[in-house]
């Protein structure tokens, strides 16, 4: 009776194990599908249960000598393996993400700033151009009457100061 049951609770042992494998395949799916980062899935449990598996197929080699127990744990191990992988690659990849958006931001306010700046010395650049050539337009028109001296000072006669732009 009890070699039977040592029997049972080996085949069943075999059997649950096998199958285990096939039963990652959602949990991959799901991880592989996920675009948070993977952030309900505890990196720690899955770290853990790969390296538990590892120190059981690991037993089975070593220990105890069974090439079923040990094909089953590394069956386990793979799986755990490629789902931890898979989740800490997207981890890395969202906090990168994360990064380079906050990077994104603080480039772009600076870009803004600096166009800014540009307009603002584009208009005052034209202003002073403007004023120049609106002085000496009024200079030419009123020339043929005070020939001897300008009465709108041009741009290039002012001081620094009061040339806008230059």
């Amino acid at each position: 009776m009890i070699e039977s049951a040592v029997d049972c609770v080996a085949g069943l042992f075999f059997v649950t194990n096998s199958l285990r494998v096939f039963f990652y395949a959602p949990q991959i799916r799901a991880v592989l599908k996920a675009e948070d980062g993977a952030k309900a899935l505890s990196l720690a449990t899955w770290s853990f249960w790969t390296f538990a598996n590892l120190t059981a197929m690991l037993y089975g080699w070593f220990v105890i000598h069974d090439g079923a127990f040990t094909a089953i744990f590394a069956g386990n191990l793979a799986c755990t393996a490629v789902v931890t992988l898979i989740a800490a690659r997207k981890r890395l990849l969202a906090q990168r993400l994360n990064s380079k958006e906050a990077t994104m931001t603080r480039q772009f306010e600076d870009l803004m700033a600096s166009a800014r700046q540009a307009r603002s010395d584009e208009v005052k650049r034209l202003t002073g151009l403007a004023v120049s050539a609106l002085a000496r337009a009024a200079n030419r028109a009123l020339a043929s009457s005070a020939p001897t001296r300008p009465l709108v000072p041009l741009a290039w006669r002012l001081s620094p100061e009061d040339r806008p732009g230059c």
